[in-house]
């Protein structure tokens, strides 16, 4: 999933983009995250934590949601509900 590597770059840009203490904050949660189990679920979260790092990161998702879901589950509604989710191909 190459776009969380470009997620993360554009959301955590700059400070401008996000604070330092934001930023630190995103990298220690994933860090606790990745310990775990990785499934489909985990890519949800990160795609919802980037979000939390603050205003820029909350426009980021609301911007590029549809394509997120395209590439993640098919999906190209804008706003499916959870029960549309399903398993990538």
């Amino acid at each position: 999933m190459l776009w969380a590597g470009i997620a993360y770059a554009n959301v955590c840009f700059s400070e401008g983009h996000v604070t330092l203490d934001a930023l630190k904050s995103f990298v220690k949660d994933v860090e606790a995250k990745f310990k775990g189990p990785v499934d489909l679920s985990t890519v949800d979260w990160l795609w919802e934590r980037l979000a939390a790092t603050g205003p820029h990161g909350k426009q980021y998702r609301e911007r590029f949601e549809p394509a997120y879901l395209e590439e993640v589950y098919g999906i190209t509604s804008a706003k499916p509900d959870s029960k549309q989710k399903r398993q990538p191909e």
